[in-house]
């Protein structure tokens, strides 16, 4: 992507994203395990010539298990777009709980 002929700017967006220095939460996208793999999210809105649109841009992790799931899956762009429900989440507990109950072994 770095070497392809998209905007400068679309281009120095994906190298800061893939090097870390935008960061998302280290929690799987897609399920209350730690975060494993980062990958990075760059829309078609990005890609555009004119006026390219960089604020959904983004990095995300999934966990060993999801990192299997291609790009593409339709978990995954339902997860970025926001219209995912939510896996193995109890009502009113944040990520951070499921994370929690991942880690003693007491998840559903």
């Amino acid at each position: 992507m770095l070497k392809s002929d998209f905007p400068e700017r679309v281009k120095a967006r994906v190298y800061l994203a893939a090097r870390g220095a935008l960061r998302g939460r280290r929690l799987c996208l897609l399920c209350p395990r730690p975060g494993f793999a980062t990958r990075v999210h760059v829309p078609v809105e990005a890609l555009r010539l004119a006026d390219p649109v960089l604020d959904h841009v983004r990095v995300y992790w999934l966990c060993v298990k999801c990192a299997e799931l291609e790009p593409e899956d339709p978990q995954i762009v339902e997860a970025l777009q926001g219209t995912a429900k939510p896996q193995g989440k109890r009502q009113g507990e944040g990520k951070e709980a499921e994370a929690q109950r991942y880690e003693q072994g007491t998840t559903p």
